[in-house]
């Protein structure tokens, strides 16, 4: 289970991240591995997931806005967008997370697993 809910650094092929951490801020996209410290950048997959989920989002809120308006519903319309546009968002995250990956920032160094002499660098 621990498996699904990491995602592997290319370097060192251990668990970089958490889900949880994953999809917070900025970590989706940047992020150092928990391991071997080697600075990782999202892959495209990651981007396109990010894409289209905007792009859902926004014409799901547009629907929404309009249904809303064509029923003549008096509730709050700000609450109901975020009741009805938060599993879009989530299942965007979702799709980025098992589709995507990271890939190493700089790829003209590498760094391995620190041992016992500390990080070495390959070239």
């Amino acid at each position: 289970m621990t498996e699904l809910l990491a995602m592997k650094c290319p370097n060192c092929n251990e668990n970089a991240i958490q889900f949880k951490d994953w999809i917070r801020a900025r970590n989706a996209f940047s992020t150092r591995c928990g391991n071997c410290n080697i600075h990782l950048k999202a892959n495209a997959s990651v981007y396109v997931s990010f894409i289209i989920t905007i792009i859902a989002t926004v014409l799901l809120l547009l629907y929404v806005e309009n249904a809303l308006n064509w029923f003549n519903l008096n509730v709050e319309i700000s609450k109901v967008k975020i009741v009805l546009l938060l599993p879009a968002i989530l299942l965007g995250a979702l799709l980025g997370w098992f589709s995507g990956g990271y890939r190493v920032k700089n790829s003209n160094w590498q760094f391995t697993a620190p041992d016992a002499t500390g990080i070495k660098l390959l070239r």
